[in-house]
């Protein structure tokens, strides 16, 4: 089994985030000067983020829905979002995913699936990445809030901080799928073997 540098760095900040505030706010403890302290609390928060990651992929369906639909389907009915156009050409991307399988009759909804398997790229890599990290810190925001609620449900303050923060966070998740999709279509027509 091979651990990549993003698969423990993405589940160590996540599972961090969470471990460490959930400890402070109900568990005060304070000295972490033993070693075997931090390798626990380091352990933890890896488990911790291994299951923010899931719970993440959960509720991506849930995400998608938050944002209007998936990316993907999105984009492929030429709708992009603030900030992110879709291509002018995207007909003739469209028509070369149909001819990476023969196949005319695919539905748009399957052409970002075919291009993401027959377009690989460390780039892509680095969008699929940065997507899946966004979603997972979006997760963790989400998970922190309510599991604070309770000692923090009379402060006005803490649900002000809350929705601001998960809303940016939501909102950076949903740029980054759509950058992420706009990456593998672009890709997979620009890098095609004439």
């Amino acid at each position: 089994m091979n651990f990549k540098s993003y698969d423990v760095l993405s589940k160590l900040i996540t599972g961090l985030l969470v471990s460490c505030v959930l400890i402070k706010v109900y568990f005060p403890i304070t000295d972490f000067s033993n070693f075997g302290d931090v390798i626990f609390v380091t352990a933890l928060a890896y488990i911790v983020g291994f299951f923010i990651d899931t719970f993440s992929s959960w509720l991506e369906p849930l995400y998608f829905f938050s944002w209007g639909g998936k990316p993907s389907d999105k984009f492929m009915s030429e709708k992009g979002m603030w900030g992110i156009k879709v291509p002018s050409n995207m007909e003739p991307i469209k028509n070369y995913i149909r001819s990476l399988v023969d196949d005319d009759t695919i539905l748009d909804e399957e052409l970002f699936g075919i291009a993401l398997r027959k377009t690989k790229s460390d780039r892509i890599m680095d969008f699929q990445n940065l997507y899946a990290f966004s979603r997972s810190l979006l997760t963790s925001f989400i998970i922190l809030f309510f599991s604070l609620i309770p000692h923090f449900h009379c402060h006005l303050m803490f649900y002000l901080i809350s929705a601001f923060l998960i809303f940016v966070l939501w909102l950076r998740a949903k740029q980054r799928a759509y950058y992420f999709v706009k990456e593998v279509l672009v890709s997979s027509y620009v890098n095609r073997k004439e």
